[in-house]
């Protein structure tokens, strides 16, 4: 087997630009293929697994959403539910 090696290339400034620019407008269609390939990935994962995830408790919060009639009320120490507040002067 011969062994080739490569002592210098010569590229001109504005190729090299012009290579390195294809590469970039290259990797956007691919980006967004590894996007979509992910997202479907973690809606399968979700699907598979998401039952366990809900039997811990973590996915509550999305069953009550938008489902509460009242503001949530907030205990104060040392401020009873039924005492009038101080009126602000």
């Amino acid at each position: 087997m011969n062994q080739v090696t490569v002592h210098n290339i010569e590229i001109p400034f504005w190729r090299l630009v012009s290579i390195i620019l294809k590469f970039m407008l290259a990797s956007i269609p691919a980006v967004i293929l590894l996007y979509i390939i992910l997202a479907l990935c973690s809606i399968v994962f979700f699907l598979l697994f998401g039952g366990i995830i809900g039997g811990f408790g973590l996915l509550d919060s999305l069953d009550t959403l938008g489902t509460q009639s009242s503001p949530p009320e907030f205990n104060l120490p040392g401020l009873e539910s039924s005492e009038e507040p101080a009126p602000v002067q």
